[in-house]
């Protein structure tokens, strides 16, 4: 990670899995409500896509999302600052913890793609 960063490579780190960034597009989430199973005491991106396929009931791993996520973009980026900012951490060290669960550092990518 350090190196990453004196070369000028940013990282998108999210936890408990990418799919948290999926499902802030359809959810505020909260720091204090950590993905886990009710089956384990462990963070879990099964519980995760569970709670996805919700809202997207044939989700799965290679199904194209844009074309049901692209309108709620903006919210998705807002929701994920505002659970960025409730954890203490300086930036970039709040993204690999894993007791920062769920935390997700894609809406900085994704800023990116869109003002270029």
């Amino acid at each position: 990670m350090k190196k990453s960063q004196k070369i000028k490579i940013h990282l998108a780190f999210s936890n408990p899995a990418f799919e948290l960034w999926f499902l802030l597009h359809f959810e505020e989430m909260k720091k204090d409500a950590p993905i886990k199973s009710p089956k384990s005491k462990y963070q879990d991106s099964q519980e995760l896509k569970c709670r996805l396929k919700k809202h997207i009931p044939d989700y799965n791993e290679s199904l194209n999302l844009y074309p049901q996520i692209k309108d709620s973009t903006k919210s998705a980026i807002s929701r994920a600052k505002r659970l960025f900012e409730e954890y203490e951490e300086p930036n970039i060290y709040r993204l690999v913890k894993t007791e920062n669960n769920p935390l997700t550092g894609v809406y900085k990518l994704v800023e990116e793609i869109i003002d270029y």
